[in-house]
């Protein structure tokens, strides 16, 4: 018997040479790899499971544990949809994971029913965004500590990022890490005892911070806005619209300007055109949460619909009051054009001059109206 335990330590070293072949240009002295079954082992010691393993009918606990968490990490990436490209990872008979990508794994085993289990389940929207942040960056680590090619690492890339929805997602985590941080400051600084600072000055304190923490989001808020006009001034002045007006048929346009009022009304008369343009103003309002994406494609399309239906209530409009009309070549198609914006950094930094600008126009309170209020308000 002992013979025979000396040959299993024996090829279960080797195995693990073999398995490190495969990645031993990745290894240096500060870096090591890790196989799916040495991973799994370290959970199953650390959950401090018993190795039931019987001689009798050769059952290693820690062998079904290594496949249970297999099949388990497969349907993760399989519900992500990146299942083949995980397996492209996969070297001889084995996957090698660096250590982060280890911990990363253990996290996932972690919350296989936990946090992934709305993800299991096709409810991504009912999952926790810093989580599924976590998700993404971890899963690409895997892919690019493995040396994943760059057509298999932009695959899986593109994959995570529509279907985690990252934009919303990485927006919202990084929100609710600011007001989470923010609240922790304040209540750290008003609990925590100081010399000097009693509760009224701690209270002043907080009022001030209130105060200045109204007026930034005031602030982003406008400059925002500033951005959006700006931009749809860039986008509607271009010279590729200035020059289709330029092809525009003078007729039209006049006749246009002279039944304005009456085409305002067939407008607003019409069933179809308001029934698309009350959708488009419930798609912000709706009380189920939706995807940015799929807001953003909603929007298009119906964007679309009501622009093609008020030229049908033109084109009907005008043949109606002038049967002679005759319409300009093209009158029915969307303008076909580029628009050359500035970059996203020269919009922000203009956005936020123009507010510098005109900051002046936002009441803000002084600091003897705080002192004013704490009198009257605080015993």
């Amino acid at each position: 018997m002992r013979n025979n335990k000396s040959k299993d330590v024996m090829l279960e070293e080797i195995n693990k040479i073999l398995a490190y072949d495969a990645t031993s240009e990745n290894e240096t002295d500060t870096q090591k790899f890790y196989t799916l079954r040495e991973i799994t082992n370290e959970e199953f010691d650390i959950l401090k499971k018993k190795d039931m393993k019987e001689e009798l009918y050769g059952t290693d606990s820690k062998k079904i544990w290594y496949i249970q968490r297999f099949k388990q990490l497969i349907e993760i990436f399989s519900c992500l949809k990146i299942q083949d490209e995980f397996k492209k990872l996969k070297k001889g008979r084995t996957y090698s994971f660096s250590k982060r990508n280890k911990e990363f794994i253990l996290l996932l085993f972690k919350e296989y029913d936990g946090k992934l289990d709305s993800l299991r389940r096709g409810q991504i929207n009912a999952s926790d965004g810093s989580f599924y942040m976590e998700l993404y960056t971890g899963i690409l680590d895997i892919f690019y500590d493995s040396n994943a090619d760059k057509e298999t690492f932009d695959s899986v890339k593109i994959k995570l990022w529509n279907r985690l929805d990252i934009p919303q997602i990485k927006l919202e985590s990084r929100l609710d890490s600011v007001f989470d941080e923010c609240k922790k400051m304040v209540n750290k600084n008003i609990d925590t005892p100081s010399v000097g600072m009693g509760m009224t000055e701690k209270l002043y304190w907080e009022m001030a911070f209130c105060l200045s923490y109204e007026n930034f989001i005031k602030t982003w808020n406008d400059i925002f806005g500033r951005m959006s006009s700006i931009r749809s001034t860039e986008v509607f002045s271009t010279e590729e619209i200035a020059a289709a007006a330029e092809k525009e048929n003078p007729e039209l346009t006049q006749i246009e300007f002279l039944y304005s009022e009456e085409l305002i009304d067939a407008y607003e008369n019409d069933v179809h055109l308001q029934n698309l343009e009350e959708e488009l103003c419930k798609l912000s309002g709706k009380k189920k949460k939706k995807l940015l994406r799929d807001v953003e494609k909603e929007f298009i399309k119906l964007t679309k619909q009501i622009n093609d239906r008020r030229k049908e209530i033109k084109r009907e409009f005008i043949s109606k009051h002038i049967p002679d009309f005759s319409f300009p070549d093209g009158y029915d198609e969307d303008p076909d054009y580029n628009p050359k914006l500035m970059s996203f950094t020269k919009l922000l930094d203009l956005a936020i001059q123009d507010e510098i600008e005109d900051r002046y126009l936002i009441a803000l309170l002084s600091k003897n109206d705080i002192l004013r209020r704490m009198k009257l308000y605080f015993p």
